[in-house]
């Protein structure tokens, strides 16, 4: 029975200390594919398969918008539709 308890115990404290190697997600995505184009000012958007791409034709900056929660941000919607 000590010996159960032992090593539950020694199981708990050892998954209590274990991290994960990369906390944060990784999205792959496919941008081969142009669906919307629409220019505003400076800037060029393109709406993909794989998200939305916002490129200042000036500068030549690229942003990529690969999670939904960016793209309303960026565009400015306080509220989801």
């Amino acid at each position: 029975m000590k010996k159960i308890v032992l090593f539950l115990a020694i199981l708990l404290l050892s998954a209590i200390s274990v991290n994960a190697q990369n906390p944060g997600w990784i999205n792959y995505t496919n941008g081969d594919y142009v669906n919307a184009i629409a220019i505003e000012g400076d800037y060029i958007w393109a709406g993909t398969n794989g998200g939305l791409v916002k490129i200042n034709h000036v500068t030549d900056e690229t942003i990529f918008l690969t999670k939904p929660i960016q793209a309303y941000l960026i565009i400015g919607y306080t509220q989801l539709p």
